[in-house]
């Protein structure tokens, strides 16, 4: 890709037929890495404005057509962390506890103090991704005004009845802060 490619292409070419395999029960994450104004949150969120969509609403659009065309019913739960300065937060409203990596007697990694909302809609799961967006730490470094500072991490997690078995999905979407 280069800098003229459309964040739907990128979605076309790398996204959607993965996306796809949480009806088999799959984990699907889709993570940003590069240096201070390469292009990440752009790619992965959009642009602030709403004139490009990023490769979350693109896949946020399409889980829910899936769920929707197959007629499934489901169960989806939203997460919205920060890592910054080593310290992993809430970024959901009204909850800025922080919250601590445990591991269960399964070896299973628990997210202690993690805030989950239930979602029904690709409309509220974006709204909330854009609201829990605005509680990053940013600031100004070389390569422009408003830079992120911090790890964003978006936590889906599933549950849903199809073909006639119970699958429990994961999708998890990370825009790393720059890499230098």
């Amino acid at each position: 890709f280069n800098d003229k490619t459309e964040n739907q292409e990128i979605y076309e070419e790398l996204i959607r037929d993965d996306l796809k395999k949480i009806l088999e029960g799959k984990w699907l994450t889709l993570m940003t890495y590069g240096t201070s104004g390469s292009g990440k949150t752009f790619t992965i969120f959009g642009d602030s404005y709403g004139n490009e969509k990023g490769l979350v609403y693109f896949a946020c659009q399409q889980l829910f057509k899936l769920f929707r065309e197959r007629d499934i019913t489901y169960n989806m739960n939203c997460c919205l962390l920060e890592i910054y300065n080593e310290q992993i937060s809430n970024l959901l409203p009204n909850n800025k506890e922080k919250v601590e990596v445990l591991e269960n007697e399964n070896k299973d990694m628990i997210l202690q103090h993690a805030k989950k909302v239930e979602v029904k809609s690709a409309k509220q799961l974006i709204s909330l991704i854009e609201e829990g967006a605005k509680s990053r730490h940013i600031a100004e470094n070389f390569s422009n005004k408003r830079s992120s500072r911090s790890h964003m991490i978006v936590l889906l997690e599933l549950e849903f009845l199809y073909r006639k078995k119970m699958h429990v999905s994961k999708v998890a979407f990370l825009d790393l802060a720059g890499s230098e």
